[in-house]
């Protein structure tokens, strides 16, 4: 009996100290780390006030990937290719300013929203649902934005309020889609 409630007693532990090890809001300024299922990785930090950097890395046998911002952790503000571990600064794309990336709510869930610049797009979200990413729980929502320049272009992301920042899950373009699925998130 006694082995019986101590060994219930050394799970609950574990499963608690696992649920511990889960990145938290104060991670983000030393970084949160993702895994995706093909080696992916991204390292998610705070770059600024509502901005969230993101260093993504190819599991291709390279040091290739790219580093890009986002406002609220979901809005793209500029991409800057990284190959052989160097930064391409002079290939650095801009997709919105800082001043426009300030209009921008937080997202919420079960909300719907546009962008009416000509380059703008739509975004809808639905219902806050719990997120499991390896050992790691979070209330979470989908996200799914359109582009006003590209309608054969859609991303879904997953967002995680609690942490600030949004997943890439699915790529939808000229009907072909790839889906994307993260398996491991931790602090740095």
């Amino acid at each position: 009996m006694h082995l019986k409630a101590l060994a219930t007693a050394t799970a609950a532990l574990i499963a608690l100290l696992d649920h511990a090890t889960c990145p938290t809001p104060a991670d983000l300024a030393s970084g949160i780390g993702t895994k995706l299922d093909d080696g992916q990785t991204e390292v998610h930090t705070s770059a600024a006030k509502d901005i969230v950097q993101v260093d993504v890395r190819y599991n291709d046998g390279t040091n290739d990937g790219s580093v890009m911002q986002f406002g609220h952790g979901l809005y793209l503000r500029n991409v800057i290719p990284v190959e052989d571990g160097v930064l391409r600064i002079g290939q650095q794309e801009k997709y919105a300013s800082d001043a426009t990336l300030r209009k921008w709510a937080k997202p919420e869930p079960n909300a719907a929203w546009s962008n009416t610049r000509p380059d703008g797009g739509t975004s809808q979200s639905g219902p806050m649902q719990t997120v499991q990413i390896g050992k790691c729980a979070y209330d979470g929502f989908k996200i799914t934005i359109s582009f006003a320049d590209d309608p054969n272009y859609v991303e879904v992301y997953t967002y995680l309020p609690t942490l600030g920042i949004g997943l890439l899950t699915t790529i939808i373009e000229n009907g072909d889609t790839d889906a994307y699925r993260y398996v491991s998130i931790a602090a740095k």
